[in-house]
């Protein structure tokens, strides 16, 4: 028995020396990794003494040195897997940061002179930021910007020094009116003076702030005051926004703050508010009186309403507000319009509040697009893009888009498209993606740096302006939200940098693509969103599909239909679209009776533009240019959509084709828009596919040759990787690189 239990306790401290032993190990490599990369910081120094922009290699070279410390942690506490993972990574961008340096001394690489932002005042133009950038040279512009950094807690407070040489120059941080308002008869001033702390930081170093006034964190002692105010629920806004008592307390939060930060020359933007949503309201008298209001208003009379609901009212103080969830009736319809308008309309109060005092500050809400665009079953959540376009300078939101691999796909790319296309549609404004989630929480997968190079470059194309991204923390506790974060991911870190540094490299060509106006339109109703239940899949499909044909895809709404600001001219495709508000339908005939082409998906035999928002029959039926039958599956249905574009909007002179088949790939999207010469072409292409393919460039059906200015290669045939994007100058035939 004592043999016994000495072998045991030979055996635990094996593993105990072997512990200390691999911990020792650990942290010599980390020490070796941090050696490595001061040496290399030292050969970066000469090189920039001598007049070399060398932003590309001083992004990994700081990516390194600043883990190095969080990675000594990760140690002592056991995380091994994260350390191993790190450590490979880190040596990676050390070897790729030592090939550049070499290059650059050697001469064998023109170095980059790449323009960079600098603390100034910041306008808007259509869909871009404007605002002065400086090149390593000392060359100082006024010119479009890219803003891409990260969120949102402690750390980037921290860190505000080190973002530049990250590659990045933008940050979200975030306080409250329950700070501000700590109890009913005390204003603090502490969090301002610690914003404006962080903000003259940020100044000096050339990074901008988004500053998320986080109106729930709403003041605990006036809740418990004014119980009315807990009668309204919704996601982060646990008070009701219509209550006159709510309304002053962030009154009063919002002047004490604005009037002390609003000009300050960090301050980018203001967000209004965190994933706004409004579910629960049916106890609250405020929001009863409002919604009673609505109704007269909208419906005029009792007998209209009675007719159009199909009820017996007595009173428009009878018609009740509906319980959240999905209900397909127009009383449920009518709550879900008037909610958008309350939600929006909130926000606009506070926005009026704010530009009373700065007028020139751009405001912005973090909006969840996809709870209403194509969610059927939310639509009651009170989100409508549209209306949260019209009441600010920017198209704020919290989107993600996730790594795959589907089986198609290598990741998940549709529905943010779809979300930042249909912002660029309804309010031709820079989007500010304020908590992107480009990694799943808890995802403790390896992510390509690809992936992350891919959805900024992308959301970039797409209309993006500025982003944050979710998160700059860290933590050991795996089921912490912050778990398998960015930060634990060197590697993702360096593509963050390496995609911004190229955005303005490249910021011509990237916002040529990304100003291009729309080619073809989706028209987007909330009445079939309610009552059909195709409506939304079909959307999906049909915008999956016109991505792959070269063309750029705005959406039209139902209120822009009825406002006649469709161009005549051009091709409106609609996803079984069974029902269209009356005001929609006049404009929409109106479109087709000035030559509009109209083309509608439908799946099977089923009623198109047949009803109002009441399930009423419209008056006249409407022609259709063409119908396409939307239960084909790959690829005829794809073939049917490019037959019809063909008949009815001709295409442009570009195209990219399987250099096998010579047809359209799925899952290839391209974008290109012609270059101020007028005879060569910037053209965007990437594959979400999950496999390389090889394509070809077509002009008129002519195979052309191409400068890839991302990977500075020429050539023919271009093979594409999983997510990498392509930025590239295309001339016609017989013309010279």
């Amino acid at each position: 028995m004592k043999k016994y239990l000495f072998g045991i306790l030979c055996l635990l401290l094996l593993d105990v020396a072997a512990a200390e032993d691999g911990t020792s190990i650990a942290l010599e490599r980390i020490g070796a990794a941090s050696q490595a990369a001061e040496g290399l910081l030292s050969r970066l120094q000469k090189l920039q003494a001598g007049g070399l922009d060398c932003s590309y290699p001083k992004v990994s070279i700081t990516v390194v040195r600043h883990l190095a410390p969080f990675l000594r942690q990760d140690v002592l506490q056991g995380q091994m897997t994260w350390v191993e993972r790190s450590l490979t990574e880190m040596n990676a961008l050390l070897e790729k940061a030592e090939a550049e340096l070499k290059a650059l001394e050697e001469r064998r690489r023109r170095p980059a002179d790449i323009p960079r932002y600098v603390t100034s005042d910041v306008s808007i133009r259509g869909r871009s930021f404007i605002a002065d950038t400086k090149t390593f040279s000392g060359d100082r512009e006024h010119n479009p910007v890219f803003f891409t950094g990260y969120g949102h807690f402690i750390q980037v407070r921290k860190d505000i020094e080190v973002f530049p040489a990250l590659g990045i120059n933008v940050i979200q941080i975030e306080f409250g009116p329950n700070s501000v308002l700590p109890s009913e008869n005390e204003v603090s001033n502490v969090p301002v003076e610690e914003f404006l702390k962080v903000a003259d930081r940020a100044a000096a170093s050339h990074v901008a702030i988004d500053l998320l006034l986080s109106p729930h964190y709403f003041p605990q002692w006036a809740k418990n005051k004014y119980p009315e105010l807990n009668q309204c629920s919704g996601g982060f806004l646990q008070f009701c926004i219509d209550a006159p008592a709510a309304r002053e307390i962030l009154e009063t939060s919002l002047r004490h703050v604005i009037s002390q930060v609003g000009h300050h020359p960090a301050l980018l933007s203001v967000c209004l508010s965190n994933e706004p949503v409004s579910i629960e309201s049916r106890n609250c008298s405020y929001t009863q009186h409002k919604w009673h209001q609505w109704l007269e208003l909208r419906h005029n009379t009792l007998q209209t309403l009675n007719q159009r609901h199909q009820q017996e009212y007595a009173s428009f103080d009878e018609v009740p507000i509906p319980a959240p969830g999905l209900q397909v009736t127009p009383l449920y319809y009518d709550w879900c319009i008037f909610n958008m308008e309350r939600l929006a309309g909130w926000h606009c109060w506070m926005a009026d509040i704010i530009h009373d005092i700065a007028p020139d500050l751009p405001v912005h809400a973090k909006i969840m697009v996809f709870f209403a665009l194509n969610n059927r079953g939310l639509m009651h959540y009170g989100v409508d893009p549209q209306l949260f376009a019209e009441l600010g300078q920017i198209n704020g939101n919290d989107s993600y888009k996730f790594y795959g691999p589907t089986e198609v796909y290598a990741n998940h790319w549709l529905q943010q498209n779809i979300d930042y296309d249909f912002q660029s549609s309804v309010g031709g404004k820079p989007i500010f993606n304020s908590e992107n989630h480009l990694i799943a929480d808890r995802d403790f997968r390896d992510i390509p740096p690809a992936h992350i190079r891919n959805v900024l470059w992308q959301q970039a194309i797409h209309g993006q302006g500025a982003t944050t991204l979710w998160v700059w923390e860290r933590t050991s506790d795996p089921h912490h939200d912050f778990a398998g974060s960015i930060l634990h991911r060197p590697a993702c870190i360096d593509a963050v940098g390496r995609t911004n540094l190229d955005l303005f490299q490249y910021r011509d060509a990237v916002t040529a693509i990304k100003d291009k106006p729309p080619e073809v339109y989706i028209l987007h109703s909330y009445a079939s969103l309610l009552y059909d239940e195709h409506f939304a899949p079909m959307l999906n499909k049909l915008y999956e599909a016109l991505s792959f044909t070269g063309t750029r895809i705005g959406f039209i709404t139902e209120r822009q239909l009825a406002a006649e600001a469709l161009s005549p001219g051009k091709l409106l495709f609609a996803p079984q679209t069974s029902h269209l508000t009356e005001a929609a339908y006049g404009g929409l005939r109106t479109f087709q009776e000035k030559g509009g082409k109209i083309a509608s998906v439908a799946a099977g035999e089923r009623p198109l533009f047949r009803f109002n928002e009441y399930g009423q029959e419209q008056p006249e039926e409407l022609a259709l240019e063409r119908l396409i039958d939307g239960t084909l599956g790959d690829p005829e249905f794809l073939t049917q959509v490019i037959d019809v574009m063909e008949a009815l909007n001709p295409p442009g002179p570009i195209q990219v084709v399987s250099g096998a088949s010579g047809e359209v790939l799925k899952g290839v999207e391209y974008l290109y828009e012609k270059q101020p010469d007028g005879h060569s072409y910037w053209l965007n292409v990437v594959s979400y596919r999950n496999t390389p393919e090889v394509v070809h460039i077509l002009f008129n059906g002519r195979q052309v040759g191409f400068k890839d200015l991302l990977e500075e290669t020429e050539g023919e045939l271009l093979k594409l990787e999983p997510l990498v994007p392509h930025l590239l100058v295309v001339l016609a035939p017989n013309s010279r690189l």
